[in-house]
């Protein structure tokens, strides 16, 4: 294969296909829509034609068995209906499966024989009497084959394209497969014009083939009548001698490609890799720009501190502008849902619709690519767990008809995505009680669940209300590999349910992972970075009030109870009394959605825009660090995750202040269920 040929294929194939995935789940809900029903026959009739260029043959066969279904649909020669659209599901899922081998570059393997006729048998069963044998005749290629014979007479005129009628017997010699008849070809001559995109891939094509048609056709041509002899030559060698007319045709076509001229100049085909390594490089420049800030502030050179003003002000545009290369739109992972949704509702038989709002709002590539898993997962679970069958809707005086809703929206620096279903919903008391069963804590703990964190008890590992697996849940096994792969991301997940009303699942994650806002705080001289995304409240406050309640040091906040940990015990060995003479920086955390715990830390620095950077192999896996960063002021700081500082930490042994007592220090039990009786705490500083 050319490779310059064969990656504009499947830039535009590519497209093509990804919007098939949604246009095909949405013409079973619309079968009358004309216009959709026309889309869907010219997408699979575009990828068809740029395989058959690349002699795809196995590509072709499918996508033209899938073209002629849709071809009788569109005519009304046949209707809709649910086994056609799993038939014609399964040959997208082939066509998307033969592309991504295309895109390695390798042949695909032929799609199951016994799918291409099911096809072919379903097109054929609306057809008249009358259309059937024509159905069947492709068999005589050499009907099609005097079509073309006008072509000759081709290169004398001036001539920009070649008709849909001659691609067509061009696919025949390259690929050798025959196609449906004439009839077929006169419908397709009127998708021919909203094909613009891949007749610009077609005259790159054939330029390319004609070099190569040229190059081999050279002993013939000699003689230097070559026109003259064209008309003669026999009907096989007549469409090569169309291949050498695109180059002649081109000084013909430059008015209508310097009009088309704008557009094509428009966008211009980057790698990620490209963008990851700006993004990188610009990530470096921020850390210059934070340290020449920091030695400005020291400085009284006005000069100096106004052109390190601009630096900043230019690298903040940089950076903004970077980052707007590497936005994709929520669409990305959104366009998956609404095949995922209708397969499983035909599964469970049950009546589910997808709804979906905020599809354009915008997030970094790379966190697109790392919800899709975590996103369909949890799509899965309100199918099977959330909406309930059609009967016991009815029953309860809902519409037979379940609803799942996703929702994207920005928020400041972050991006907020919503599951919602308007099933059943969780009841939290049976949730506490699988949880005791399962043995993920003891009844009193349960019991002192608030019901926030009962809900969010579904995150822990092995938590499973279902009594049957089934191969699309049930094992104990995913809601806690989706909080920790979101928790990777510096995001949070929350749950809200209403018993018997639905549930809503919130995720919410930064808008970039390349550069993150942090606090930077000192603990023991030590520099360390907080992401600022978890940041929710700082106080300075005098520790005379802190308390021990249910063995966990604790300060009451607006009537709220939050537990509290002093970072220097976690890293080194040290008594906490310095603390409790006098007062101290708190730093509200958020842990989770309902989670928020007080961290006690020595100084606050500021705020500070940081880049990650991965720690050594050594300290790779050193429990609660994300990573490390330079500073403003040239030092090194380590990045805290703070799901995995808590993780590793708060069940250690700690020192306690008892209740009423004097300031003295005492080690008290172990702590290993504290997480799990941290109080629901409202976030009342969202900003």
């Amino acid at each position: 294969m050319d490779e310059e040929i064969l990656q504009d294929f499947i830039v535009e194939a590519g497209e093509i296909i990804e919007n098939l995935n949604e246009q095909l789940v949405q013409i079973e809900k619309t079968p009358d829509d004309k216009d959709l029903l026309n889309a869907i026959f010219r997408g699979f009739h575009t990828v068809k034609g740029g395989a058959g260029f690349l002699q795809l043959t196995n590509l072709v066969n499918i996508c033209h068995a899938a073209e002629s279904l849709f071809d009788e649909l569109r005519n009304a020669r046949i209707a809709m209906s649910p086994d056609l659209m799993d038939a014609v599901l399964q040959a997208y899922d082939e066509i998307t499966s033969m592309f991504d081998t295309v895109k390695n570059a390798q042949q695909p393997d032929p799609a199951p024989q016994d799918l291409i006729d099911r096809l072919h048998a379903l097109a054929a069963g609306g057809a008249a009497p009358a259309a059937a044998p024509a159905a069947a005749a492709p068999a005589p290629e050499p009907t099609p084959a005097p079509a073309p014979e006008p072509e000759p007479a081709a290169p004398a005129g001036d001539v920009d394209d070649i008709t849909e009628d001659e691609f067509e017997a061009l696919l025949d010699q390259l690929h050798g497969k025959g196609h449906a008849p004439g009839a077929e070809g006169d419908e397709n001559k009127a998708a021919d014009a909203t094909d613009a995109d891949f007749d610009k891939m077609l005259a790159t094509a054939q330029s390319e083939a004609a070099k190569n048609a040229a190059t081999v056709a050279a002993p013939a041509p000699a003689p230097a009548p070559a026109p003259t002899p064209a008309p003669a030559a026999a009907p096989k060698p007549a469409a090569p001698a169309a291949k050498p007319a695109a180059p002649a045709a081109k000084p013909a076509g430059k008015t209508d490609a310097a009009k088309a001229g704008p557009e094509v100049d428009t966008t211009v085909r980057v790698e990620t890799q490209v963008l990851d390594d700006i993004m990188n490089l610009v990530g470096e420049l921020v850390l210059v720009r934070n340290r020449l800030v920091n030695m400005a502030s020291r400085r009284s050179d006005q000069d100096m501190s106004k052109a390190i003003s601009n630096l900043d002000v230019v690298t903040l545009e940089l950076q903004n502008s970077v980052m707007k290369t590497r936005m994709q739109p929520v669409k990305k992972v959104f366009g998956r849902f609404p095949r995922v949704v209708r397969d499983l509702a035909r599964k469970l038989g049950k009546k589910i619709e997808l709804r979906m709002e905020g599809e354009d709002t915008e997030l970094d590539k790379n966190l697109v690519d790392a919800l899709a898993d975590p996103m369909v997962h949890m799509v899965r679970n309100c199918c099977d767990h959330g909406i309930e069958d059609p009967k016991d809707r009815v029953a309860v005086g809902k519409p037979e008809t379940g609803v799942v809703l996703l929702r994207a929206s920005q928020q400041g620096d972050h991006i907020l995505l919503q599951i919602t279903d308007d099933g059943q919903g969780m009841d939290p008391d049976i949730l506490r009680t699988v949880a005791v069963k399962k043995g993920l804590m003891d009844e009193g703990a349960a019991d002192r669940l608030s019901d926030s964190e009962a809900l969010n008890l579904i995150f822990a590992p092995g938590f499973s209300t279902n009594t049957e697996i089934t191969d699309i849940s049930g094992r104990g096994v995913g809601m806690d590999v989706v909080k920790t792969n979101i928790s990777k991301l510096n995001g949070t997940v929350n749950v809200i349910s209403t018993y018997g009303k639905g549930t809503t699942i919130e995720i919410k994650v930064p808008l970039t992972l390349a550069i993150l806002p942090t606090l930077m705080i000192s603990v023991s001289n030590r520099t360390f970075a907080l992401p600022l995304t978890s940041v929710s409240e700082i106080f300075y406050l005098d520790l005379d009030s802190m308390r021990n309640v249910d063995g966990l040091n604790t300060i009451v906040i607006r009537d709220k109870a939050i537990p509290l940990f002093f970072l220097k015990q976690w890293f080194e060995k040290v008594s906490i009394k310095e603390y409790l003479e006098n007062k101290a920086h708190i730093v509200l955390v958020q842990v989770s959605a309902a989670q928020l715990v007080g961290f006690v830390v020595d100084e606050l620095l500021g705020q500070e825009e940081v880049v990650i950077k991965p720690l050594d192999e050594i300290l790779r896996h050193t429990p609660g660090m994300a990573g490390a960063t330079i500073t403003s002021d040239g030092g090194i700081a380590l990045i805290l995750d703070i799901p995995g500082l808590m993780r590793a930490y708060a069940h250690k042994d700690a020192e306690r202040v008892p209740l009423q007592t004097d300031k003295h220090v005492e080690n008290e039990q172990n702590t290993e269920n504290a997480p799990a009786s941290i109080p629901e705490i409202t976030n009342n500083n969202e900003e």
